[in-house]
């Protein structure tokens, strides 16, 4: 809005203010003319075409809005084409719609749509924010949330913790053939510093199947679940890298109950055959997977990773794993989600489960690990087998060291006090007129500040009345 006074005049008493309305600007480009007078720098040019629409009906209001931006420098043109639309109804529902086209690709930006048949009150549409990234400076809130991207929740599913928390399956003299384990970083067919799960099948078997499943850790005992827990109708993706060699591979999921008993399966997700890949970069092999709607009656879920048998006319065959994940997606996902490393670790009140844990310190009451127990039971080696490999501690204080090496050892006083010795007797057979052999010997302990053990032999003398038998002692050694 432009304001004018109209000049003073006797004829019409005091000023009037006036009031211009304009509903349209249509911006041209510069005439020459123009330019030659320096209005407006040469090579430069820019313009602004705007159309509003406003239709109010008995029921509804409607409001459009097109506006188009050109601006040219020196050859170079962008243009950028808005439109806009907004619905409101007296029944309290509401539309708007805001369409940008830059460089003739359409954007959709804000919101798309929300109703509610009512205002404040009564069921309405999810709020819908459409875009390829939607950034929320503060705090974002709501009861539910549905995203693309989940977490992944297989626990060592780096395998730099071995094969911990995986099981294995599987049928047929392939499987009876097959040898899994975990491919160093480094080696052939791994990452420079990320290890892979290798399967071979060392024979030209084309029956059977080998599987690989997650087994996630169930209580603090160390004890394997069946998978992790699930919801029916909800949305499970699983996907993993893949390098087959002479071998058909592929990735499902298998569905337990609450009895921990297999009763389904996702089927085929997706699988390939013979896609070697890249033999020092797995971030280069096939990335396959797929998602699936969890069934009525599942109660747990879980990564079935199968290597099938041996290609006809082959003498063997190898599958290489890289970066197993399984997490929740929903229905409108299009595409795998991006591996994320580990999922789970398992924080309450009760316990911590994880794959591993670092702390500068410790303070528990009992702790126990596998192949050793502290305050919880014996102290022992994880080779003690109580058969002469390994060492133990007991409760009640025994120490069992089957070879050790001691540089000092001091004994307090009365501590040794006993004398052992076997004897042997002696006497005369008068009948043959020949004399028995006597022999004492003795092992002792003596207990001085040296702490030292004499054993020595002793001739003990008997008299008959006829013949002497004399004493001698013979020192055999110290230590």
């Amino acid at each position: 809005t432009i304001g004018a006074n109209r000049p003073s005049d006797t004829q019409f008493g005091v000023p009037e203010a006036k009031a211009i309305t304009i509903h349209r600007v249509s911006p041209r480009v510069a005439t020459a003319e123009e330019i030659g007078s320096g209005e407006v720098g040469a090579q430069i040019a820019a313009s602004i075409a705007a159309n509003d629409l406003v239709v109010v009906g008995r029921e509804q209001a409607i409001a459009q809005s097109v506006t188009d931006l050109t601006a040219a420098y020196q050859g170079t043109v962008a243009t950028v084409q808005t439109h806009g639309s907004a619905l409101a109804g007296l029944n309290g529902s509401v539309a708007t719609l805001d369409l940008t086209t830059v460089a003739g690709t359409q954007y959709v930006a804000g919101i798309k749509a929300t109703s509610w048949d009512s205002s404040g009150s009564g069921s309405g549409s999810l709020l819908q924010l459409l875009g390829d990234n939607v950034v929320a400076e503060g705090s974002l809130s709501t009861n539910r949330l549905a995203v693309g991207l989940g977490k992944n929740l297989i626990e060592n599913s780096s395998f730099k913790a071995g094969l911990r928390g995986w099981a294995r399956s599987g049928s047929g003299q392939a499987n009876a053939d097959a040898t899994v384990a975990v491919r160093a970083p480094g080696q052939p067919w791994a990452g420079i510093a990320s290890p892979t799960l290798a399967i071979h099948q060392s024979s030209s078997a084309t029956t059977g199947e080998t599987i690989i499943r997650h087994a996630p850790i169930r209580d603090v005992s160390g004890a394997a679940a069946q998978g992790i827990a699930v919801v029916p109708g909800e949305v499970i993706e699983a996907s993993v890298n893949i390098s087959a060699h002479r071998c058909a591979c592929d990735i499902r999921i298998h569905y337990y109950n609450a009895a921990g008993v297999f009763f389904a399966g996702s089927g085929v997700l997706q699988s390939v055959s013979n896609n070697v890949g890249s033999e020092n970069n797995p971030e280069q092999w096939d990335r396959i997977g797929g998602r699936h709607t969890v069934p009525v009656g599942a109660v747990l879920a879980t990564i079935a990773l199968y290597k099938l048998p041996t290609a006809p006319g082959e003498a063997d065959s190898y599958a290489f794993w890289y970066h197993p994940q399984l997490c929740r997606s929903h229905a409108a996902a299009t595409a795998l989600t991006p591996y994320s490393p580990d999922g789970t670790t398992l924080v309450d009140g009760g316990s911590v489960i994880t794959g591993s844990l670092m702390a500068e310190a410790a303070n528990v009451g009992s702790f126990s690990a596998a192949g050793l127990a502290v305050f919880g039971g014996n102290l022992q080696s994880a080779n003690w087998n109580g058969a002469g490999s390994g060492w133990r501690l007991t409760q009640a204080g025994e120490l069992t060291v089957p070879n050790a090496t001691i540089g000092t050892l001091k004994l307090p006083d009365g501590a040794i006090s006993t004398l052992h010795q076997s004897r042997w007797g002696a006497y005369y057979n008068t009948g043959t007129e020949q004399w028995q052999r006597s022999i004492t010997l003795q092992f002792g302990l003596d207990y001085d500040s040296n702490c030292y053990i004499r054993m020595w032999t002793q001739w003990a003398a008997l008299d008959n009345g006829d013949n002497w038998l004399n004493i001698h002692f013979s020192p055999i050694g110290y230590r």
